[in-house]
């Protein structure tokens, strides 16, 4: 066993033996896995390549106190409510069993988490902000792909955040979606980062929950049905951008196929 580093935590900054944190949580992971075939491990299709790995994006980064806080304050409530297979789906059920504050043209609906009783918005907006924290703290390796994104002068407010040392950050908006399909297929989709036209966009995507983290001097705490820092605690429920979901993914994977990419080698 190999063993542990004793060094500053990048969370606390104290010095203390460093646990082999994750990237996105292993309970997320084990349910990815697709254990009708041959190779079981989770499959990782990108536009610029595909691989089949049972290596997880895992780096020594968090002490013990600090892995339990992250399991505390969002993770362990989060195992429970996306989507755990067989059509068990907590989160998405909580919000259909309740009616929707806004009803736009394209059919996306946007519920006020915080007045559902079953929806912990508190540890929700949590578990978010600690992944894009996580992948901008540092570089992230399976040995295929590198993820780590680029949060700039974000990076430390989030991290006092997550400390409650400082409120919601300024300059920043979260927007949780929680997907509509019925039909949904076990999927993470990594920490990723692109340009907007007044802000920069940080994202992933577990098991049918999304987040999508806004930064930029431009950006409004007023802006419409927002997650966080919104009191209301918005979240969304868009069929439009699940199908366009779907069909990237869809693509992506026939792309995999073309280049001779076969799940069961």
């Amino acid at each position: 066993m190999r063993q542990r580093p004793i060094k500053p935590c990048v969370l606390c900054r104290k010095e203390r033996p460093l646990c082999d944190s994750h990237l996105i949580p292993a309970s997320a992971l084990r349910l990815i896995r697709a254990r009708q075939e041959r190779n079981p491990n989770p499959v990782n299709v990108s536009d610029t390549g595909h691989y089949t790995t049972s290596k997880p994006y895992k780096d020594y980064l968090l002490c013990e106190d600090c892995e339990k806080r992250f399991a505390a304050r969002g993770e362990k409530w989060m195992s429970q409510n996306w989507y755990r297979g067989r059509g068990c789906f907590k989160l998405s059920e909580a919000l259909q069993r309740s009616t929707p504050a806004v009803l736009l043209d394209d059919n996306t609906q946007f519920y006020r988490g915080a007045s559902i009783e079953e929806i912990e918005t508190d540890k929700l907006v949590y578990f978010g902000l600690s992944v894009i924290w996580r992948a901008g703290v540092n570089r992230w390796s399976d040995d295929h792909r590198t993820i780590n994104i680029d949060l700039g002068p974000y990076l430390e407010p989030l991290r006092l955040f997550l400390l409650d040392e400082t409120p919601f950050p300024r300059s920043m908006l979260l927007a949780v979606r929680v997907s509509s399909l019925t039909d949904y297929v076990p999927s993470v989709n990594y920490p990723e980062s692109r340009r907007e036209a007044i802000c920069r966009y940080h994202g992933f995507g577990v098991l049918g929950v999304y987040f999508v983290l806004f930064v930029g001097k431009q950006i409004h705490v007023d802006y419409a049905y927002n997650t966080a820092p919104s009191k209301e605690c918005f979240i969304s429920v868009a069929p439009r951008l699940d199908l366009e979901d779907q069909r990237r993914g869809v693509e992506r994977y026939n792309k995999a196929v073309e280049r001779g990419f076969r799940p069961s080698s």
